[in-house]
C-alpha cells in the first residue's frame, strides 16, 4: 500500500543521522557459543584484536552516533570470509553457506539475497573500509560487550559445512554428466564433490563448495543486450577479482570455439588461487569462477577442465544433463510456509523480508506486498478498503492522484473488493491496484504499484496475482496469533506530547508520523510522514546572528529553493525568525514546500522545519504541519 511506504520514508535532507544499534546480547550467551567454535576480542580505539588467542592488527573500531564500527578484517581475518570489491564501494563477502553485500555509504545491505537495512552505513577510514558490528551476526556471530574490559567478543559456534544448506547435495544425482540452466541458456560439466550452496532467487547466480573448503566454484549471468569488445569484456570481467588479490595472467583462451577472457589471480589472505572467465553471449554476461587452494598456478591449471566444459547453450535433449533452472514456463515459483502462500512471477522479481507484511517482492518498476491482519468482528472487505481509500484521499492532493476506483472480485476462492488509483510522486505517476479480502479471523490485503509508464508488465503482474497466487487459509489459521491492522484504531488526528528536558523545549507530535531520530535529549530528531519530513536541530554554546543569512544562502544558492517568505517571530521570550521557501519542480512530481524556525533560547540555537512534497502538500498535511510548529514551546531545562 503505498500509504505504508510513504510513511516509512524519511524525506529529511538536511541531516543524516545513523539509528541507534545497541549491543544487547549477555556475555553469557557467547561464552556458550564460543565454547568449540571462533572467539574474537576487539576494543573501540584498538589497533589490535585476538582471534582464538592470536593478535592480529586492524584498523582501530570505533563509535559513532551508537553504532560500533569495525574494519572488514574482523570478517576476513576473524571468520576466513572472502572479499570482493566493485566499482570501488560495493562489497561482497562470503563465509561458508552466506553471502553478504554492503555498498560503501548506503544503509541497505543483501544477506543470503534478501534485503535488510543496516544500523548505519559502511565507510571508509584512513584507507580502511569500516561497517556497523552487527553484520558479523550475518554469518552466524554473537556480540557481547565484556563488562570488565570493555572489550567488544564477537563469537561464533563451528559452522556447518559449505553445501549443507540451499539447494545442496547436487553430486548425489546418479547417471548425471553434466549441469546447467535452460532459461540462462548454459551448461557445464558435473562439478564433481562440491555441493551447490547458494542461488539467487531467479537463478542468475550460483556457487558451489566442498566440504572441506578447498575448491570454490560459481556460474553468474547478467543481462548485457549491448555489445561489448574484448577489452569492455575483461574489464566487465576485472570487477570479479577481489581486493586482496594479484592478477597473475590476463589473456584470453578459447574454448569450444568461443572466446572468454580469463584473468588467474591469487589471494594472499587465504591461499587461494582463482581462475576468472567470462563471455557476452545469448544477450547475457557470464561470469565464472573457480577457486583452488593451491600451491602454484600449474595445480590450478590442472583442474581448469571444468570451467573448459562450460558452454553458452542448454541441450533439453541431453539426459545426463540436470537442469538447475528456478524459471519454469518463463516464471519462478516463490512460496511462504508460514502462510501457506505460493506465486509465480517472472525472473526479474526478487523476493524480500519486509517488516509489516508477511511477503514482499519487487523488481525494477514494481512492488508487490502480501499483508495477513486479525479481521475485528463484523469486519468486511467493503468497510476495511474503505478506509484506505479515505487515507489516501488525506494524502494526496486531488491534482496529483486518480481514483480510487473500487469493484467487486474474486481472489482465491474468495469475495474482495479491487481498488485501482493512480498517484504522482517524485518520480512521475505510479498506478496501484489493491485486493481486500476476509475469510475466518483474518483478513488479506495484496498490494500491487508499479511505474505507469511500464503499464503492460504491471498489468501482467497483477494477472499472475489474481490467476496464481495461492493462500492456504488453514495454515494461516494454525500459524498466526493477534495480528491487528494498525489502521483499525489508527486516529490520524491524535498527537502525543514530547519534551527535551537537556534542551528545553516540548513539541505535539501526530502518533502515526514515524521516527527517524526520535531521542528528544540529543542534538537533533527527525519525522516522517507520508511525503513529509520534519526535524527539530539544536546548536549548543553558539548565537542566532549568523544563521538567517547562512541558512537563506545555503538553501537559495543552488537555485534549486526560492525564499517566499521571512519574517521576525517570537516563541515565547526567545527571538527569531520564521522562513518558508518553495522548492523549484523540474518535473511534474517534483517540488514543494519548506517552512522553518531559526531561535536561539538559552545560549542554544534551534532549527524547527518541516518540509513537504508537491503532490502531497494537502489541506490535512499542512494543517498538521503547522499545528506541530505552532506546538513547539521553550520550557524550564
Amino acid at each position: 500500500m503505498v500509504l505504508n511506504r510513504f510513511a516509512r520514508t524519511s524525506l529529511s535532507f538536511l541531516l543524516v543521522i545513523a539509528l541507534f544499534f545497541s549491543l544487547a546480547l549477555s556475555a553469557s550467551a557467547a561464552d556458550e557459543a564460543a565454547a568449540s567454535g571462533l572467539d574474537i576480542r576487539l576494543k573501540a580505539g584498538s589497533g589490535s584484536m585476538t582471534v582464538n588467542g592470536k593478535a592480529v592488527a586492524v584498523q582501530a573500531p570505533f563509535q559513532q552516533s551508537g553504532t560500533t564500527y569495525v574494519p572488514l578484517s574482523v570478517m576476513t581475518k576473524g571468520f576466513g570470509a572472502s572479499l570482493q570489491l566493485k566499482d570501488n564501494k560495493i562489497i561482497t563477502l562470503k563465509y561458508l553457506t552466506h553471502t553478504v553485500v554492503l555498498t560503501i555509504g548506503s544503509k541497505t545491505a543483501w544477506i543470503d539475497g534478501k534485503k535488510a537495512t543496516l544500523a548505519a552505513a559502511p565507510v571508509v577510514v584512513q584507507g580502511v573500509t569500516m561497517v556497523p558490528i552487527r553484520v558479523v551476526e550475518a554469518f552466524g556471530g554473537k556480540v557481547a560487550v565484556v563488562a570488565a574490559t570493555k572489550e567488544i567478543r564477537i563469537t561464533s559456534a563451528t559452522g556447518a559445512a559449505a553445501g549443507t544448506g540451499g539447494a545442496g547435495g547436487i553430486d548425489t544425482d546418479a547417471g548425471k554428466s553434466r549441469i546447467g540452466d535452460s532459461y540462462f541458456e548454459w551448461s557445464m560439466n558435473y562439478p564433481t564433490g562440491l555441493a551447490q550452496n547458494f542461488q539467487s532467487d531467479n537463478g542468475d547466480y550460483l556457487s558451489f563448495q566442498d566440504v572441506k573448503k578447498e575448491f570454490y566454484l560459481s556460474v553468474g549471468a547478467e543481462e548485457a543486450e549491448e555489445p561489448m569488445d574484448a577489452a569492455e569484456q575483461l574489464d566487465y570481467l576485472k570487477d570479479n577479482v577481489l581486493y586482496d588479490e594479484t592478477v597473475l595472467d590476463s589473456k584470453p583462451v578459447k574454448r569450444s570455439g568461443l572466446t572468454f577472457q580469463r584473468v588467474v589471480a591469487k589471494s594472499s589472505e587465504t591461499g587461494f588461487y582463482y581462475d576468472y572467465r567470462g563471455i557476452q553471449a545469448n544477450g547475457r554476461f557470464y561470469t565464472l569462477s573457480f577457486g583452488k587452494k593451491a600451491k602454484s598456478v600449474d595445480e590450478l591449471n590442472a583442474s581448469s577442465s571444468i570451467l573448459d566444459s562450460f558452454e553458452v547453450k542448454f541441450d533439453a535433449s541431453n539426459k545426463a544433463l540436470k537442469d538447475l533452472t528456478k524459471v519454469k514456463d518463463g516464471l519462478v515459483a516463490f512460496a511462504n510456509d508460514d502462510y501457506g502462500l505460493e506465486l509465480k512471477l517472472p525472473p526479474d522479481w526478487v523476493e524480500d523480508s519486509d517488516g509489516d507484511s508477511s511477503a514482499y517482492y519487487y523488481n525494477e518498476t514494481s512492488d508487490l506486498s502480501f499483508y495477513v491482519y486479525s479481521a475485528p468482528s463484523g469486519d468486511t472487505a467493503a468497510a476495511w478498503s474503505e478506509k484506505y481509500t479515505d487515507k489516501f484521499k488525506k494524502f494526496f492532493a486531488e491534482t496529483s492522484r486518480t481514483g480510487p476506483e473500487s469493484s467487486d472480485i474474486v481472489w482465491n476462492g474468495v469475495p474482495a473488493k479491487q481498488v485501482h488509483y493512480s498517484y504522482l510522486t517524485d518520480t512521475g505517476w505510479s498506478e496501484e491496484y489493491d485486493i481486500f479480502a476476509v475469510r475466518g479471523s483474518y483478513k488479506y490485503m495484496i498490494s500491487l504499484s508499479f511505474d505507469k509508464k511500464d503499464k503492460a508488465k504491471g498489468d501482467e503482474a497483477l494477472q499472475l496475482v489474481l490467476d496464481n497466487m495461492k493462500v492456504d487459509f488453514s495454515q494461516v489459521e494454525r500459524t498466526i496469533g493477534e495480528l491487528p491492522d494498525p489502521i483499525d484504531s489508527e486516529k490520524l488526528e491524535e498527537v502525543v506530547a514530547k519534551k527535551s528536558k537537556k534542551y528545553g523545549y516540548s513539541v505535539s507530535i501526530p502518533k502515526y508520523w514515524v521516527g527517524g531520530e526520535k531521542d528528544f535529549e540529543k542534538e537533533s530528531v527527525t519525522y516522517s510522514g507520508v511525503g513529509l519530513s520534519f526535524l527539530i536541530a539544536v546548536n549548543p554554546d553558539t548565537k542566532l546572528d549568523l544563521y538567517p543569512d547562512l541558512v537563506q544562502k545555503q538553501y537559495t544558492s543552488s537555485g534549486v529553493m526560492e525564499l517566499t517568505d521571512k519574517k521576525e517571530i517570537a516563541v515565547g521570550a526567545a527571538k527569531g525568525y520564521e522562513m518558508s521557501f518553495k522548492i523549484v519542480a523540474a518535473k511534474e512530481g517534483d517540488g514543494g514546500l519548506v517552512k522553518l524556525y531559526l531561535l536561539e533560547n538559552g545560549g542554544n540555537v534551534y532549527l524547527v522545519q518541516w518540509m513537504v512534497q508537491n503532490p502531497n502538500a494537502t489541506e490535512f498535511n499542512l494543517k498538521q504541519l503547522d499545528d506541530v510548529m505552532k506546538s513547539f514551546k521553550f520550557t524550564e531545562s
